[in-house]
C-alpha cells in the first residue's frame, strides 16, 4: 500500500468541501462504524459502495434467499456446498475482462452480475457460510484473496476450486512474480477490520488510476476516519485532498500529520508537502 507521490491531473475547478464530503458520506461512515462494531460484513460492504437503501434492501433480501437455498443442499463437506450453490447454481466467477472496475468491489453489483474481485467473492462465501454455521475465513494472501472453509483453502475467483498449501504457493508466485519470498503467515486468516481496509484500499487505488478525484477523496477519507491512528492512512487522505485541488484542506491535513507524527518519516514527509503547498498558495496571492 504505497502513498502516491505523483498525482493524476486535478479537475479544472477545485471542489467545495460539501462536494468532497457530503452528508451521505457522513452517513456512510456511521453505517461502517456500526457494521464493524457488529461484525456485519454485508452491511460494511454495502456501506463502502454507497448503496442506496433500496439497493441495500434488495441485496440483503437476495442473501436471505440464497441462505435458504444453501440450507436445502447437503452441507457436508462445507466447501463443496458453497461451491455448488455459488459457482454451479448461481454462476459466480471472477471478472477477468474488466478486473479493476469499481463495480467488482461493490457487493450489490457483484450480487447482480455474478462477477467480482477475489476479495468480494470470498466475502460472499464468508457471509453465506457463516450464516449456516460454517467457519469461513478470508485469507489475505498478497496478490490474490482466498477463502478457508473449515480449514480447506478455496479460490472463489476460479470456480471455488480447492487448493493445497503448495497450490497456494504456486498461485502466489504466478500473481506476484515472486516479488518477495513466500511466508507461511500469508495463509493466516485476516481480521474483519483488515478485510474492510483492503476493500477500501482497492477502491482508493482504482479511483486514483481512473482520475476520479472526488471518489478517490471519499474512499481515502473513509480509511482515515476508520483508522485515525494510522499515519499512512492520514497521508493518503491529505494526498487525496491535494489531488482534488482542495489545497487549503490538504495544507491543514498535512500540517496535522506533521505535528502528530513529527518523529516519524511520514511526519517529516507531511511537513515537506505542507511547505510546498504553502509556497504555492502564497505565490498565487
Amino acid at each position: 500500500m504505497q502513498i502516491p507521490l505523483s498525482l493524476n491531473p486535478p479537475p479544472h475547478l477545485p471542489p467545495t468541501i460539501e462536494e468532497l464530503w457530503t452528508a451521505t458520506d457522513a452517513q456512510t461512515l456511521d453505517r461502517l462504524h456500526f457494521a464493524l462494531a457488529n461484525d456485519d460484513l454485508a452491511l460494511a460492504l454495502l456501506a463502502i459502495e454507497g448503496a442506496t437503501p433500496e439497493a441495500t434492501d434488495r441485496a440483503l433480501s437476495t442473501l436471505n434467499d440464497w441462505t435458504d437455498r444453501l440450507l436445502d443442499l447437503p452441507l457436508d463437506p462445507p466447501a463443496e456446498a458453497l461451491r455448488r450453490l455459488l459457482t454451479q447454481e448461481l454462476g459466480f466467477q471472477g471478472d477477468t475482462e474488466d478486473y479493476d472496475h469499481p463495480r467488482n468491489s461493490s457487493l450489490s453489483l457483484v450480487i447482480e452480475r455474478r462477477r467480482g474481485l477475489p476479495i468480494l467473492l470470498v466475502s460472499l462465501w464468508m457471509i453465506l457460510g457463516q450464516r449456516v454455521g460454517f467457519d469461513v475465513q478470508g485469507i489475505g494472501m498478497p496478490g490474490h484473496f482466498l477463502a478457508s472453509v473449515e480449514g480447506q483453502l478455496t479460490d472463489p475467483f476460479h470456480s471455488g476450486e480447492a487448493l493445497s498449501r503448495e497450490d497456494a504457493v504456486q498461485l502466489y508466485l504466478r500473481t506476484t512474480g515472486g516479488s518477495s519470498p513466500w511466508q507461511d503467515d500469508f495463509l493466516d486468516p485476516i481480521p474483519f477490520p483488515r478485510l474492510i481496509e483492503r476493500v477500501i484500499w482497492n477502491l482508493v487505488n482504482t479511483y486514483n488510476r481512473r482520475n476520479e478525484p472526488l471518489r478517490f477523496y471519499r474512499h481515502a477519507r473513509l480509511l482515515a476516519e476508520l483508522f485515525p491512528d494510522r499515519p499512512q492512512l492520514q497521508m493518503i487522505h491529505a494526498t487525496a485532498a491535494e489531488a482534488a485541488s482542495a489545497h487549503p484542506l490538504a495544507l491543514d491535513l498535512f500540517r496535522q500529520i506533521a505535528d502528530r507524527f513529527d518523529h516519524t518519516s511520514l511526519g517529516k514527509l507531511a511537513a515537506r508537502r505542507a511547505s510546498r503547498i504553502q509556497r504555492s498558495l502564497v505565490a498565487r496571492c
